[in-house]
C-alpha cells in the first residue's frame, strides 16, 4: 500500500544477552582484551541508575528526513469502518473537555481535568453510567484530578489528584483506599505489571511507585539524556506522556524526546527511535530557557526555528503504528504499515467522516486510545474553534453520507457532550 522503505526491526536483548551473543561469535578468537571489555560493560550496566533500560537498539529506527512523503492519505485506506458514539448529555454527565479517554470492556472512561475535574463512565453506546468518586476532601473524594489508569487484571482504577495523592476504586466506582506518593509532583499515571509509573520533573522523567504504599521503588530516563534537559511539565491534555495505555506494552515519551520508550514485563527499553537534522537539541533547549520564561513563547521559538518536536496522537494496532509531530508550524503524520514493513510521512484526510471537497477546516484528529483492532478519536465540540468548524461542516453538508448516525449529528445541539468516532478494520 505504501512505498517500500527500510527501517530497522531488531531483536530485543538484555545487556548480558547481547554480550553472550558476541562471546559465542568470538569464542574461537577469545583474547584478554575482549574479556576485559565484556567485564567492564557488564559492571557498568549493573551500577546504572536506569537499571532496567536495555542498551540495545530500538525495534524501529526512522529517519524523518529520508522517508517518502505522500501529500495526502485517506483514512479509508487504513480503516474500513467508523462507528459514531454520541455521549449522552445530562446535568450530571456534562463534560467541559476531554483530557483523556480509555475503553475497557463495555465502558468508556473519560477524564475532564479542565472544567469539571471528574472521571466519567459511559457505556460503549454513549449512555451515561456514573461519575467515579466525587469532588471533596473526604474518603473516596478528590480535588484537582490530574490523571487515571486502569489495572485490567484486578479491574481497579487509580486516580491521581493534587499531583501526589492516589485514590483506588473498583471498576464499578466503589472506593477502596488511598495512598500518598513519595517525592515531587506528578501529572500522569500508568499501571503496568503490578507497578504504578508516574512522570517526574526532577532529574528523571519516570518514577516507579509501589501501588500499596506509594513508595518510590525505582526511577528511569535521565532528562538530560532523554529529553534534552527539559525538566518542566509539558503535557496538560491528551493523556500526557503515556500511550497505548491498556496494551501489553504501554509507551512513554515527553516533549523533546526522540525515542518512544516501551514498558515491558521486566525492563524499560527503546521502542521507536527518530532521527532528523531538525530535531531539537540540548543546546536549543538551554538557549530558549535562558532567553524566554513563558512556556507558549518558548514553543513558538522552536516553531520559528523550524524544529521537530512534540510527538503526539500515537496509536498502535495489529496493522499500523501512527503518530504526528510538529515540524516548525506544520504538523505531519508518520504511518508504519506493519504488514508490508513500510513507512511514509503524510497528512491524513478523514474521508470516513467528511466528504473530500469540504471547504471548511476540518477538526483536528485527536487519536489517543487504541486497541489491536482499531482506534478512538474524540471531537471536543466545546472548544470554540472546534465547535465552529464542526457545526459549519454539518450546515454545509460536509459529513459523509455513509456515516452512521448522520441524522442524529445533524440535530446535535451546540451545548452537547463531545462526539467520539471509533475506526476499525472490520
Amino acid at each position: 500500500m505504501f512505498p517500500k522503505v527500510h527501517f530497522k526491526n531488531e531483536k530485543k536483548l538484555s545487556v548480558f544477552g547481547e554480550l553472550l551473543f558476541i562471546y559465542k561469535i568470538m569464542k574461537k578468537k577469545t583474547c584478554n582484551i575482549l574479556i576485559m571489555a565484556v567485564l567492564c560493560v557488564a559492571c557498568n550496566s549493573c551500577t546504572n541508575t536506569d537499571s532496567r533500560i536495555t542498551s540495545v537498539n530500538s525495534r524501529y529506527t526512522i529517519n524523518l528526513d529520508s522517508i517518502p512523503e505522500v501529500q495526502h492519505t485517506m483514512l479509508s485506506s487504513i480503516f474500513k469502518k467508523v462507528k459514531t458514539i454520541i455521549l449522552e448529555t445530562t446535568e450530571e454527565s456534562l463534560i467541559g473537555r476531554i483530557s483523556d479517554m480509555q475503553v475497557y470492556k463495555n465502558y468508556i472512561f473519560i477524564l475532564d481535568r479542565h472544567s469539571s475535574h471528574k472521571l466519567y463512565t459511559f457505556d460503549t453506546t454513549g449512555k451515561f453510567v456514573r461519575v467515579i468518586g466525587n469532588i471533596g476532601n473526604g474518603p473516596g473524594e478528590y480535588m484537582y484530578l490530574r490523571s487515571f489508569t486502569i489495572d485490567p487484571k484486578k479491574e481497579e482504577i487509580y486516580l491521581l489528584y493534587l499531583n501526589k495523592r492516589i485514590n483506588k476504586y473498583n471498576i464499578e466506582g466503589e472506593f477502596i483506599n488511598a495512598i500518598t506518593m513519595d517525592g515531587g509532583v506528578s501529572n500522569h499515571i500508568q499501571y503496568h505489571n503490578d507497578k504504578l509509573y508516574v512522570d517526574s520533573y526532577t532529574d528523571y522523567m519516570l518514577k516507579e511507585i509501589d501501588p500499596k504504599t506509594g513508595k518510590e521503588t525505582n526511577r528511569f530516563l535521565k532528562r538530560d539524556k532523554y529529553n534534552k534537559g527539559w525538566n518542566e511539565s509539558s503535557f496538560v491534555s491528551n493523556g500526557g506522556g503515556f500511550m497505548s495505555k491498556l496494551s501489553k506494552s504501554p509507551k512513554f515519551r515527553d516533549l523533546f524526546t526522540d525515542t518512544f520508550i516501551a514498558l515491558n514485563d521486566n525492563r524499560i527499553e527503546p521502542y521507536i527511535t527518530l532521527q532528523s537534522k531538525y530535531l531539537v537539541t540540548h543546546s536549543d533547549v538551554e538557549r530558549v530557557k535562558k532567553n524566554e520564561k513563558e512556556f507558549s513563547k518558548r514553543l513558538a521559538i522552536f516553531k520559528e526555528k523550524n524544529k521537530i518536536f512534540f510527538f503526539k496522537c500515537y496509536f498502535e494496532t495489529k496493522n499500523h503504528i501512527h503518530f504526528a509531530y510538529n515540524h516548525g508550524y506544520k504538523v505531519y503524520t508518520v504511518l508504519l504499515d506493519l504488514q508490508t514493513q513500510s513507512v511514509i510521512k503524510t497528512r491524513l484526510f478523514n474521508d470516513l467522516v467528511f466528504v473530500q471537497n469540504t471547504k471548511i477546516s476540518l477538526p483536528s484528529m485527536l487519536f489517543d486510545f487504541s486497541t489491536s483492532e482499531g482506534v478512538y478519536e474524540w471531537l471536543n465540540v466545546q472548544i470554540a474553534i472546534e465547535k465552529m468548524n464542526f457545526f459549519e461542516n454539518i450546515k454545509n453538508g460536509d459529513l459523509s453520507p455513509n456515516l452512521d448516525k448522520l441524522e442524529e449529528l445533524k440535530k446535535l445541539p451546540e451545548d452537547s457532550n463531545p462526539v467520539i468516532f471509533y475506526y476499525s478494520y472490520d
